[in-house]
């Protein structure tokens, strides 16, 4: 190797004046390894001696044989002749490799060295006061030698980073501050970034993608980015034509892999931004970039939501919706519970938990969890106008990206992600390809439309945030697009901006073998009880990995069929907050009891047609608690090799007492009554009771069986088999005794005690009056089912069945449409449909509809009318076929209709009466 060559070539070609400069550069392009790059001769020559291990100088610190793997053979340890030999020629190769990566870094420096140097020949051009010396370089140099010393078209920089951990991250870095770090030092190290002008050239555009956890202080960290510029400096620096710009591309890593790349990133000049067509091809022209980053502002979004149920549940609800700069400091300090209520106290579990600096963010003017284009969050805010200085290129696009970073924290720390875990901190979302995600997780654009509207001297800017997606699967996180507003026009864009809550490395956050949980995982109820288990674990329970939602031994069910919690909004059990029993000990008497919040905006209660919880929330919720405690002793463990799907067969439930549970907190306990275990199933009996304040109002029993594949196929239905046609089939009533209720058109018009959105079950009714087994009234109705209906996604994960508990309420719509259209709701004031209470209601399945039967088909025989001051009941006996097979029986299923101010009479007012459910009929004012 010819290490003296680049600077005596410099020398020697002008005696250092701009052109021999030049020639100093194109020797760097030429720099080849012709000589042994071990020797220390060579590298000594260019960067000077360095110390050995033992202290003396002329050999590279490499040559140490405790720096190569392997080392030198220990005496008496195999120490033959060739594994002597192998060692040697391992160590060489190592200190020849080192050596000549240290050659390469020291001849880049010095071509940066002598850009410097030739920048301080006189120009006609005068540097700005105040800039450093790597920033003059072009405002030095005349306008001939610009054009003339240009560093190579492509420069990459490998090199150490240690950024700064601002305090407030509580330790942690964060995703802006992280990358202000590594452009800082390629800036500091790329000969095209450091011979910028100041202020003249900007990054217009940038793909951040997260590819790990964020580090911890003091983690060692490693930069490696490459700058290409189109045209040479000129170009990029602006003096060369319109689509000239510079490209920069840069990954950093940590001791455990890759943390961070950004890609696609384009520098040019501050006053284009990325609406210039040219800039939208690339610095090289090319197209390939253009679809994705084509300029626009967050919105409009290819579809919205059809109604409210896949919105997510806020973890607590804040006594605030605005935050004023006060309120911001406090969230750096980690005061969460102070600024925005109680429910967020944690008992000082997550001291890591709070909002990294600087301060983008000046307040926050509105917070709606259910606000935005797409309903699941809205957050707007006044930003700081003014970038802070310092990262060449980069201020606006890094000030842009840390104030969608804090928008993104804000909102996740006011739903409450991190109140389902312990000893966590903020971090970025990454995606898990074990899991079913929405696409782009991890993978944040940034745009500058104009860097000059964000100046100190413009205009304050706003910030408006839309939540584009929230999860707590595999971990809680949020993702948004944000837009940063002058005067309503948008200056910059960032979508794609995402934040995790993650735990310290170490740190548990699952149940152990046996279900024993190593502590408190952070969860707290809303009256301050310690839970066993979260959100979290239910969401896993629902569809992510059942070893965090139960401990180890359900690991084998990742990726596959396995018996699971409904999700989204059918998902209704929160909390598992205590457990008398133990794991494997299935006999019965085992008990549990857990938790559900029943918000007040939920999507039940808008889309019903009753005001009150409806049928099928009740009996999802006490459903579900029970199951949770038959998962968690084990039942499908029994086996753990087969794989079970989960079925309801039977119970009866009974509402004991009428009560608003809108934005209340259920407490279910579930007593394990019996198992039984048989050749491809196991059957559990369970009670359970539901109570709000310490008061019952709702109790029951049901049978669940888990089934293998051989004995679900056995389903024969209600009848052993056979097939069994509903009434109107048999009877065969002349066309003029059928009448339809056009429910679908009623839901059209808005028409009150009408289901709407996801709770719409039925379009039509078809009404037999005097007909039946009881000659009181018949009703028959059709669903077509399709494997797009919203909740085969939801009810289960690799296992999409219909709820049974929907099939019923299908039922109960079909009556109350009827009671409707008969005129039982005449002459009540305000009426409204609640759950009748004292009434015990009794279910049978024996098969379930699925997403490829086509169509389910009920029926239901009217038994009897009741009436009462201000109310009538009505109730009946129904079934529910799928094709060829009837495969659920109701007895005693029913639905009541009141006048506002009647609510909460008891049963004793109501009386039989003789009524057949013909039109005409009227209800009695109260």
């Amino acid at each position: 190797m010819t290490s003296p060559t680049i600077t005596s070539a410099a020398r020697a070609a002008g005696g250092g004046d701009v052109l021999g400069a030049t020639g100093a550069l194109d020797a760097l392009d030429e720099l080849a390894f012709d000589g042994d790059p071990a020797d220390p001769d060579v590298w000594t020559s260019v960067t000077g001696p360095a110390p050995s291990r033992d202290g003396t100088v002329g050999a590279p610190a490499d040559m140490a044989s405790g720096d190569i793997a392997g080392g030198d053979p220990v005496p008496g340890e195999r120490g033959d002749l060739a594994t002597e030999l192998v060692g040697q020629l391992r160590g060489g190769l190592v200190a020849a490799h080192a050596s000549a990566l240290r050659v390469q870094a020291a001849f880049a420096d010095q071509a940066l060295a002598l850009l410097r140097e030739a920048a301080s020949v006189p120009a006609t051009g005068t540097a700005p006061a105040g800039v450093p010396a790597a920033r003059q370089v072009a405002a030095a140099l005349p306008s001939t030698a610009a054009r003339a010393i240009s560093p190579p078209a492509e420069i990459t920089v490998a090199t150490e980073l240690a950024p700064a951990v601002p305090g407030e991250t509580g330790g942690w870095l964060t995703l802006p501050a992280l990358l202000r770090a590594g452009w800082a030092r390629l800036a500091a190290r790329s000969a095209h970034l450091a011979s910028l002008p100041p202020g003249g050239v900007e990054l217009t555009r940038a793909t951040v993608r997260a590819l790990g956890p964020l580090p911890a202080a003091g983690e060692r960290l490693w930069l490696r980015a490459t700058t290409r510029a189109a045209g040479g400096l000129a170009a990029a620096t602006g003096m060369g034509g319109a689509g000239a710009g510079l490209a920069v591309e840069m990954r950093i890593d940590g001791p455990s892999g890759p943390i961070v790349q950004v890609t696609d990133c384009l520098l040019s000049p501050a006053t284009a931004g990325v609406d210039r067509p040219a800039a939208r091809g690339g610095a090289d022209g090319a197209d390939g970039a253009a679809a994705r980053h084509a300029s626009r502002e967050p919105g409009p979004y290819a579809w919205t939501p059809r109604w409210t149920e896949p919105a997510f549940k806020p973890l607590a609800r804040a006594a605030v919706t605005t935050l004023d700069a006060a309120a911001l400091g406090r969230l750096a300090r980690g005061d969460v519970a102070g600024v925005l209520g109680a429910a967020y106290d944690q008992e000082g579990a997550n001291p890591a938990i709070r909002l990294g600096g600087p301060w983008p963010l000046a307040a926050v003017t509105e917070l709606e969890p259910r606000g935005g284009q797409l309903g699941r969050g809205l957050l707007r805010a006044a930003a700081s106008p003014a970038p802070p200085a310092g990262v060449p290129g980069a201020d606006t696009a890094l000030w842009a990206l840390d104030a969608a970073w804090q928008a993104v924290s804000v909102f996740a720390l006011y739903l409450g992600l991190h109140l389902v875990m312990a000893d966590s901190h903020l971090d970025v979302a990454l995606p898990d390809p074990r899991l079913v995600l929405p696409e782009g997780i991890g993978v944040t654009d940034v745009e500058i439309h104009d860097a000059a509207g964000l100046g100190a001297a413009g205009p304050a800017v706003e910030l408006e945030l839309t939540v584009t997606d929230v999860d707590l699967v595999p971990r809680p996180w949020l993702r948004g697009d944000v837009a940063l507003l002058v005067g309503g026009r948008p200056v910059a864009t960032v979508r794609g901006m995402a934040v995790a809550v993650r735990e310290a490395p170490g740190v548990p956050i699952a149940p152990l073998a046996g279900g024993e949980v190593p502590g408190f995982l952070g969860r707290r109820g809303p009256d301050g009880t310690r839970a066993l288990l979260g959100e979290l674990h239910m969401a896993h329970g629902a569809r992510g990995d059942l070893a965090i939602a139960l401990g180890p031994e359900f690991a084998s069910s990742m990726g596959r069929r396995a018996c699971r919690l409904p999700g989204g909004g059918l998902r209704l059990v929160d909390r598992f907050m205590s457990v008398q029993g133990r794991r494997g000990e299935l006999g019965g008497g085992a008990t549990a009891v857990t938790e559900y919040d029943s918000p007040a905006d939920a999507w039940y209660y808008t889309d019903s047609a009753t005001p009150t919880m409806p049928n099928v929330i009740h009996m999802e919720t006490s459903l579900q608690s029970a199951l949770m405690l038959g998962y968690y002793l084990g039942a499908t463990l029994t086996d753990p090799d087969e794989q079970y799907c989960l079925r309801n067969l039977d119970g009866t439930a009974t509402l004991l007492r009428d009560v608003d549970l809108a934005g209340r907190t259920i407490r279910q306990t579930s007593t394990l009554l019996s198992t039984t275990v048989l050749t491809g199933a196991v059957l559990q009996n369970f009670s359970y009771e539901l109570a709000v304040d310490g008061e019952p109002f709702y109790a029951g029993e049901s049978l669940f069986g888990f089934f293998n594949d051989t004995t679900l196929a056995n389903q024969n239905g209600l009848d052993g088999g056979d097939f069994v046609p509903t009434w109107l089939e048999r009877t065969r009533p002349p066309a003029a005794a059928a009448r339809t209720i056009d429910v679908a058109a009623r839901r059209a018009t808005g028409a009150p005690l009408c289901a709407t959105g996801a709770m719409a079950l039925l379009d039509e009714v078809t009404v037999v009056d005097g007909g039946g087994d009881h000659g009181r009234g018949y009703l028959h109705a059709t669903r077509q089912v399709r494997a797009d209906d919203w909740f085969f996604s939801r009810h289960f994960w690799l296992d999409p069945v219909m709820p049974g508990s929907l099939g019923i309420e299908a039922v109960i719509q079909a009556i109350q449409e009827w009671m409707v259209d008969t005129g039982l709701a005449d002459g009540l004031d305000e009426p409204v449909f609640v759950l009748p209470t004292g009434l015990p209601m009794s279910w049978r399945y024996r098969g379930q509809i699925l997403a490829d039967d086509g169509e389910m088909t009920i029926e239901a025989h009217i038994r009897e009318m009741l009436r009462g001051p201000g109310r009538v009941r009505v109730v009946a006996d129904a079934s529910v076929w799928k094709p060829g097979l009837r495969i659920y029986g109701l007895t005693d299923i029913a639905a009541e209709i009141r006048a506002a101010d009647a609510r909460g009479q008891g049963v004793g007012d109501l009386v039989p009466t003789d009524g057949r459910g013909e039109r005409g009929e009227r209800g009695e004012g109260a």
